[in-house]
C-alpha cells in the first residue's frame, strides 16, 4: 500500500510538472515574455524540489529559446549550456539547447555556430517533431547567411522547405523562405500567408519591424528594420543590433547604408557599451542594480521574473567581470567605474 501511494504521488508530480511546462511553453510561444518569465522560473522551481530531471531540462529547454527571443542571450546560453551539461537523454531538449547555443555564437560572431549546427543535427530527432526540424533548417540557414555562405542557404533548407509546401505549412515555408531570399536566391511571393516572415518576402519591411515588434523580439525587430528604404531606420538598426551585441547583423546594415551613400556609419559599439568598461550585458546590469542595494538573489529572482539559478549565474559573472571576491565590494566598483550612473 505505501508503494502504491508513493507511486501515485509520483504520479500526480509528474502530471503537474507537465502542466506547468505546457503553460509556460505556451506563453513563451506566444511570445508573452513576463508570463513564460515566471510561468518557465515556477516550472523549473517544481521540477527541481521534486527531483524531476527530464521534465527539469525540458523546462531549460523552453527556457533557453524564450531567452533567445528576447535578446537576453547570456542567459539564453546559460540555460542551454546547462542542459547539456545534464547526462540524461532526452532528444528534443538537447537539440533545441544546441539550436539557441548557435543562434546566439551567429549572431554574436562568436566560433561554435557550425559546430552547434551540426551537432543538432546529429541528435537525431523523430521524423514527426516537425518544428523542430524545421528550426534545424532555419537556424542552419541563419548561421549559413550570417556568415557569407549563400549556396549553404539553399542546401540547409531546399529538402525542408519542399516538406513544409507538401504539408501545406504556411509559416514553416515563409520562415525558410525568407533566408532564401536573404540569400539572394529566387522565390515566390507569399500570397495567403500571415506574419512578419511573409510580410518581410512581401516587401512590407515596416510592417515585419512594427510585427517584431509587438512580439518583443528585438533581434529580429532590428534586422526587419536593417531592410528598410529610411536611412533612419537603418541607422537605428545598427544601433540596436550593436546594442544586442548582433556584430554580424550590424555589419551588413552598416555596408547597406555605405553603399546608399551615408556618412559617419556607427562602425562600434553604442556609446552606452563603451561607458561599460567592465562589459557588462545589459541583464547584467539589471541584477547589479539591485545587488548594490542589498536585495538577496531569491528577491532579485522574484523582481526580474526569472529563476534564483539565473540570479546565480549573473551574480558570479558580475563578481568575475568586476574582479570582486564578496558582493559587497560591488557597490564600491560599480561607482568606480560608473556602471549605475544612468538607472
Amino acid at each position: 500500500e505505501r508503494a502504491a501511494a508513493l507511486g501515485r504521488q509520483q504520479g500526480i508530480r509528474e502530471q503537474v510538472a507537465r502542466a506547468l511546462n505546457n503553460i509556460g511553453g505556451f506563453a513563451a510561444a506566444q511570445h508573452r515574455h513576463d508570463l513564460a518569465n515566471s510561468d518557465l522560473a515556477a516550472a523549473l522551481e517544481y521540477c527541481v524540489e521534486h527531483d524531476l530531471d527530464l521534465w527539469r531540462i525540458n523546462v531549460l529547454a523552453l527556457a533557453a529559446r524564450s531567452m533567445l527571443d528576447q535578446g537576453r542571450w547570456t542567459e539564453a546560453a546559460q540555460f542551454a549550456t546547462q542542459l547539456l551539461q545534464d547526462p540524461r537523454d532526452s532528444p528534443w531538449p538537447h537539440h533545441e539547447a544546441l539550436l539557441v547555443l548557435a543562434l546566439v555564437r551567429g549572431r554574436r560572431g562568436d566560433p561554435g555556430a557550425n559546430e552547434a549546427v551540426e551537432e543538432a543535427g546529429a541528435v537525431g530527432v523523430p521524423a514527426g517533431e516537425v518544428d523542430a526540424i524545421v528550426d534545424l533548417a532555419a537556424a542552419g540557414a541563419e548561421v549559413a547567411w550570417l556568415q557569407g555562405r549563400p549556396n549553404d542557404v539553399e542546401r540547409a533548407t531546399a529538402d525542408v522547405l519542399a516538406e513544409a509546401v507538401e504539408r501545406g505549412a504556411d509559416e514553416a515555408v515563409c520562415r525558410l523562405l525568407y533566408w532564401r531570399r536573404l540569400a539572394g536566391l529566387p522565390v515566390p511571393a507569399p500570397t495567403e500567408a500571415s506574419g512578419p516572415y511573409a510580410l518581410a518576402l512581401a516587401g512590407e519591411w515596416d510592417a515585419a519591424a512594427a510585427q517584431w515588434a509587438e512580439l518583443g523580439c528585438p533581434y529580429e525587430h532590428a534586422m526587419a528594420l536593417g531592410h528598410c528604404d529610411a536611412e533612419e531606420d537603418m541607422r537605428r538598426a545598427v544601433a540596436e543590433l550593436q546594442g544586442l551585441g548582433a556584430r554580424p547583423g550590424a555589419t551588413v546594415v552598416a555596408r547597406r547604408l555605405r553603399e546608399r551613400g551615408a556618412r559617419d556609419v556607427p562602425s562600434g559599439p553604442r556609446p552606452s557599451t563603451r561607458r561599460n568598461p567592465a562589459g557588462l550585458t545589459a541583464r547584467e546590469l539589471d541584477v547589479l542594480s539591485l545587488l548594490v542595494q542589498g536585495l538577496r538573489n531569491a528577491e532579485i529572482a522574484e523582481r526580474l521574473f526569472v529563476s534564483p539559478r539565473t540570479v546565480d549565474h549573473h551574480v558570479s559573472s558580475i563578481l568575475r567581470k568586476l574582479e570582486v571576491e564578496t558582493r559587497g565590494q560591488t557597490a564600491a566598483a560599480a561607482e568606480r567605474l560608473g556602471l549605475l550612473e544612468d538607472r
